[in-house]
């Protein structure tokens, strides 16, 4: 049963009835005195109906932008760097993908123990000979698992992640036809990672060079690439740019759009993907608006209060400090352009 505190000491009992009408009472005398001092904040293990209707309530209910939820620790530097290289801030393939992959790229996660769901399709892919490189300051279960284990100081993923840039564009390994047809800002991004080769990276990394060197080669050659990341690499003043690097890595090769390559994004809740989804965050109504609909046609469409106009997405997160942002995804015409931009470390 409800408890409502009547008196200074003690809870009493009430029925159900008589606590929601004291909670809409009092919720709506302090939207009428001031909106934006009411917040909601959503749950990424509820389901994304549950979501959207805590979503609604915030912005048409209560009229608050303030609705938020744990993505805002772990899954905003991945909304926000995939959003601006892909298009979406989402995982580009299905789990059971990755079991067609030639090389696997980790980064940090220990998903041995983390997300033991997933490991089943990376050892199936092993066992058809996939090779395996995990990247983690740690000498995890996962890396005594691999073939190659790169363990950089704490902090320095963007110096790597340029060096191998650096190494497959050296080597010709990247994809000419799909960078071609299917990205733009490859100039920029080609001044930036010109800067790291693999010894100025080991300088930064504490890598050696020659197993950065060895593991751009793997990962650059093969046919099928897949990375998959976890909170190992967000959680840095630098996170977004981070995955925006992996992007990078995965479009200069033409890893995305085919089974066995792409990037996978490990979140640490059940739904937190669906509560982004489904617009619970400050600064936008709906992560994935149907038909290109702009956020005013949106709202007037869910009949929801304003949302702030956000260049992403609202979420907090560098900012693109350290980095060139890229531009947004260019959707017109028969084919989209993914954004490749050149990040540089702080």
């Amino acid at each position: 049963m409800p408890l409502n505190k009547k008196t200074y000491h003690r809870f009493l009992q009430i029925s159900i009835d008589e606590a929601l009408s004291l909670t809409a009472r009092r919720l709506k005398e302090i939207r009428d005195a001031d909106p934006a001092s009411l917040g909601v904040l959503t749950s990424a293990k509820g389901t994304n109906e549950e979501n959207y209707l805590l979503m609604k309530l915030a912005r048409a209910a209560l009229q608050t932008n303030n609705v938020d939820n744990v993505a805002r620790l772990c899954h905003a530097p991945t909304v926000v760097g995939l959003t601006r290289t892909l298009g979406c801030g989402a995982m580009t393939n299905s789990i059971q993908s990755i079991a067609e992959a030639q090389c696997i790229l980790v980064v940090g996660s220990n998903t041995t123990d983390h997300h033991t769901m997933f490991v089943p399709y990376i050892r199936l892919a092993r066992k058809q000979g996939a090779k395996m490189i995990v990247v983690d300051p740690r000498r995890t279960s996962m890396a005594r698992m691999a073939d190659i284990h790169l363990a950089p100081k704490p902090g320095t993923d963007l110096a790597w992640i340029n060096a191998f840039l650096h190494v497959i564009f050296k080597e010709g390994l990247e994809d000419k036809e799909f960078i071609s047809n299917r990205t733009e800002g490859l100039e920029g991004l080609l001044e930036v990672v010109g800067r790291f080769p693999p010894s100025v990276a080991e300088a930064i990394t504490g890598i050696p060079a020659g197993k950065i060197r060895e593991s751009a080669m793997a990962y650059g050659s093969a046919d099928r690439g897949a990375i998959a990341y976890a909170m190992g690499i967000t959680q840095h003043s630098t996170g977004t740019n981070n995955v925006q690097g992996l992007a990078n890595l995965a479009l200069a090769t033409g890893n995305i759009g085919r089974e066995g390559t792409g990037l996978y994004p490990l979140r640490g809740h059940q739904n937190v993907q669906g509560a982004c989804d489904m617009g619970a965050l400050p600064g936008g109504i709906h992560r994935i608006p149907a038909g290109g609909k702009s956020q005013g046609e949106v709202r007037e469409r869910l009949g929801t209060a304003s949302a702030r106009e956000a260049g992403d997405d609202g979420t907090a997160d560098d900012g693109g400090r350290g980095g060139q942002p890229a531009e947004g995804v260019n959707h017109s015409g028969g084919e989209s352009h993914a954004q490749l931009s050149g990040q540089r470390p702080d």
